[in-house]
């Protein structure tokens, strides 16, 4: 049996896609191919009634008849069946050997009925070419319902021919040897043809299964993460929005790597991307069953829980993932560290959708990166507030007429060593119609996580400019620029043009940018700020410390200034680490040739030991708040500030 499939291309792999195509083009011909020869065979039975023996005219033509009805019932009954691999081969083996059989029998019969004459009223008719007449339809027939299984349709080519045609070149007479002759040529052509046919078959459908299985490639692509192997972002989404109306309860959690811009920019993306793979796999060796672990982009990730007990267990498993994360990451004889925050949202049957949850969750996260890092902030009622006052505090920011209801106000910065007001440092005070005085620290996160930082910036340093223009020519300006307007090009010029049309020197001009501006962004900040300096403007590092610090970018970006955060200087006088790092700094800014400035100054005392330090300037309330427009002339003209 194995020998005859494999004659037949049966055990073939390569031609298993073909198999399957032609058993399905052949399921629904198979009962028509059955009723012609039912009709054929009854025909030719007929016909021959009264001249032939009854075994011939009634009995064999009765027995194919039930024969070949059986099979047509059997297959219009499957006609819509489906059918797999080895049922296939099965029935394609069937179909060639009935098929090879029936024909046998057919070609014998109606040799055997060749010899009768049939009577017909008026005289007598010969049979002969009814007979003939019955092979060719038949054959025909036969072949061309056959033809999408070769194997069957050239079998009944090969036997019926030379049986009959053999048959009819024996009787030697010259129509017999004439129709024979006929006989072959058509079969030869049909036998031409169906090889054709068959070729252009298996090619029609190798293309079509080439095209299903790029098809599937290009949906995996589309659908999971090339560097990780993880489900993407688009696949991550579907899977949310396939669980809306679920009764099984869900929760969204999504992490961000902490530390993970340092290792790409230390060591390169070939190791930041082997990194990214390791934190994959451990997060997708952690994740419950049932979980969807995705990474969205960058260094995002995102786990989408489902189950009856996810309300309780959701917190866990954060946990887990961020012990995980926190493990060192081994890359061949290079350790590196990563951290994991995570943003956590459970749905608590609050009837919120799984898209609100995922904006709750990617809210939550943003908190857990401001609290602290490396933690697992839920979603609460707390954050809920937070939310709904965000988006209060956002409306109104984008309908406040800026020019009118933004004031800058100026904190002044003296030498260390003289007292002598050196520049102000302009600060944003909204004073909103609607909802009265907004603490810049409420107004200023949300501008910056959207377009409205372009508008305020602008207005911030259009008014400053306009106030300096009337300070002592000694005395410079510096204006705070987020991250957004580092990397946009259309700032940055549209700041330059500002500065130029005000007609105030840029040499009084300082940028102040914070350290986190630099941890996606290098390249664009790095161009941003040559053009500012080119320009003839100071940049200045703020808040340095609390962020990225990193002596990358103090020698990409070559500073004119480091400001030392508060939070070092607030315990300069009793804590000795925070004394040896603000050492440190003012050391590190001596030897880059930038000027030290430490913010947060109160006491006198933390001014004595800073300048004992070498601190070049001092920022703080122990030397003036926060003043406004019209009092900043008289606090630079009255002289140099007692530092101790």
């Amino acid at each position: 049996m194995r020998a005859i499939m494999g004659a037949l291309g049966l055990m073939d792999e390569s031609r298993d896609d073909v198999l399957l195509a032609q058993i399905e083009a052949f399921k629904r011909r198979a009962p028509l191919l059955y009723f012609v020869l039912i009709v054929n065979v009854v025909a030719l039975a007929a016909t021959h009634y009264a001249a032939a023996p009854s075994l011939l005219s009634v009995y064999v033509p009765a027995g194919v008849t039930v024969l070949v009805a059986v099979r047509m019932v059997a297959w219009y009954r499957r006609r819509d069946a489906a059918f797999d691999l080895a049922q296939a081969r099965k029935n394609v083996l069937l179909t060639a050997v009935l098929g090879s059989l029936i024909g046998v029998v057919l070609v014998l019969w109606s040799l055997a009925l060749y010899p009768y004459d049939i009577e017909r009223s008026g005289g007598y008719l010969t049979g002969h070419g009814h007979v003939v007449l019955f092979v060719g339809i038949t054959m025909v027939s036969c072949v061309f319902l056959l033809m999408h299984v070769r194997a069957a349709a050239l079998a009944i080519i090969l036997i019926v021919v030379p049986l009959f045609c053999g048959r009819l070149i024996i009787i030697g007479q010259p129509i017999e040897i004439a129709v024979a002759i006929n006989l072959v040529l058509v079969a030869a052509g049909m036998f031409h043809v169906v090889l054709a046919f068959s070729r252009d078959f298996e090619a029609m459908v190798r293309s079509r299964t080439e095209l299903a299985r790029l098809s599937r490639q290009n949906a995996e692509l589309a659908n999971v993460d090339a560097a990780t192997g993880l489900p993407n972002r688009r696949r991550f989404f579907f899977e949310l929005e396939s669980i809306a109306g679920d009764s099984v309860g869900f929760a969204v959690s999504i992490g961000d790597l902490d530390g993970f811009k340092q290792i790409n920019d230390l060591y390169g993306h070939i190791v930041g991307d082997q990194v990214l793979r390791e934190i994959a796999a451990r997060l997708a060796a952690l994740a419950p069953a049932g979980a969807c672990v995705a990474r969205l982009g960058g260094d995002e990730f995102a786990v989408l829980l489902r189950g009856e007990d996810v309300e309780e267990a959701a917190p866990d498993v954060c946990q887990r993932l961020i012990a995980a994360c926190a493990a060192p990451v081994v890359i061949d004889h290079l350790t590196v560290h990563v951290g994991l925050s995570v943003g956590l949202s459970i749905a608590a049957g609050d009837g919120k959708g799984p898209l609100e949850h995922y904006e709750r969750a990617d809210y939550a996260l943003y908190r857990a990166k401001q609290n602290g890092r490396g933690r697992v902030e839920l979603f609460s009622s707390e954050h809920e507030h937070l939310v709904r006052q965000t988006s209060r505090l956002e409306q109104a920011l984008r309908r406040a007429n800026l020019d009118r209801e933004i004031v800058v106000m100026y904190q002044p910065m003296v030498d260390a060593r003289s007292g002598r007001v050196i520049s102000f440092e302009a600060l944003a005070r909204w004073n909103s119609p609607d909802l009265g005085a907004v603490q810049p620290d409420a107004f200023i996160p949300i501008a910056e996580r959207s377009a409205l930082i372009y508008a305020l910036t602008r207005t911030v340093l259009r008014k400053a400019l306009q106030d300096a223009a009337q300070w002592p020519q000694h005395t410079g300006l510096k204006v705070n620029l987020s991250v957004r307007d580092l990397t946009s090009s259309e700032q940055i010029l549209g700041l330059m043009n500002i500065i130029r049309s005000s007609g105030l020197s840029p040499g009084r001009v300082t940028f102040e940018i914070t350290e986190s501006i630099f941890v996606d962004n290098l390249n664009l900040v790095q161009a941003s700020i040559a053009a500012l300096k080119a320009l003839g403007c100071s940049i200045a590092i703020d808040d340095f410390g609390v962020g990225y610090s990193s002596l990358s970018y103090i020698h990409h970006l070559a500073p004119d200034i480091i400001k030392i955060d508060r939070c070092f200087v607030a315990g300069l006088c009793t804590d000795p680490i925070k004394a040896g790092i603000v050492k440190t700094v003012i050391e590190l800014c001596q030897n880059v040739g930038a000027k030290s400035v430490a913010e947060g100054v109160e006491t006198v005392e933390q001014a004595e030991v800073l300048r004992a330090l070498g601190c070049s300037e001092f920022q703080g309330y122990y030397f003036g708040k926060p003043l406004a427009r019209d009092k900043v002339m008289a606090f630079a003209g009255s002289g140099a500030v007692e530092v101790a």
